[in-house]
């Protein structure tokens, strides 16, 4: 055997004088796990596939994204207040944002932070023609259909 690289069943060995290496192919690298669904968001199915029973999905124009309108609030008394007494605005970020009934109408909800465990929550109702909204995971905000 002469000096050089020998292919054997996916193996090349190199010899220089007596002494042999192998030359191991790289590890199989195992394949990505597939993405998790996000809601708003439509997969893309490949022609060859068929939806299963009951999986339906929106065209992606059907999906509204709703956005918490701001970052950071200010809040703070409106009321005239009597002298001698005053009040100071309190800044808070946006905490958390959730799905509640308001008057019998289901409402999203913002709530930002308000200090020592108090919240000011900012709402609004669903989106004209939208009957389904979930956290988004991927913005401050709602994904509604």
């Amino acid at each position: 055997m002469k000096n050089g690289w020998i292919a054997a069943i996916g193996m090349a060995v190199l010899t220089v004088g007596s002494t042999a290496w192998a030359q191991v192919p790289p590890p199989t690298i195992p394949k990505p796990a597939p993405a998790p669904t996000i809601p708003g968001i439509r997969p893309t199915i490949p022609p060859s596939s068929k939806p299963g029973p009951g999986l339906i999905w929106p065209p992606v124009e059907d999906f509204a994204l709703v956005i918490c309108p701001l970052e950071t609030v200010v809040t703070q008394i409106t009321t005239p207040i009597p002298a001698p007494w005053w009040q100071t605005p309190s800044q808070g970020r946006l905490q958390n944002r959730r799905i509640d009934i308001v008057g019998g109408t289901k409402t999203l909800i913002c709530e930002y932070n308000a200090g020592r465990n108090r919240v000011w929550p900012v709402m609004r109702l669903y989106p004209e023609g939208k009957t389904e909204c979930v956290l988004s995971p991927t913005v401050p905000g709602f994904s509604c259909h």
